[in-house]
């Protein structure tokens, strides 16, 4: 239900500082347009929107790599990896940094 969804990104947020009112916006949207077309979110929903954010913040890390900014990919890498502990992807990342 929306309301699993809504838990799955307030997890999110503190992942990188400056996404969290994007994040709070798209739970915010999300949440309406669930609610205006009734549509049944479950679980597995909220899973791919995870794992869909979990790929725009890896590629926020590596443009942080490239750049130079390895504390701040650390921190990224990190919180990825809290939220979800299975993204064998951002543990290598992570490793090859460190």
């Amino acid at each position: 239900n929306c309301n699993e969804v809504i838990d799955v990104l307030k997890s999110c947020i503190s992942i990188y500082e400056p996404f969290n009112g994007i994040i709070k916006l798209y739970a915010v949207k999300l949440g309406e347009y669930i609610k205006e077309n009734e549509i049944q979110y479950n679980k597995e929903d909220a899973k791919q929107e995870l794992i869909q954010l979990v790929e725009v913040l890896k590629l926020k890390a590596r443009e942080l790599i490239e750049s130079g900014n390895m504390e701040q990919a650390k921190l990224v890498l990190e919180q990825i990896i809290k939220c979800m502990p299975s993204d064998e992807e951002a543990k290598e990342i992570l490793t090859m940094i460190q």
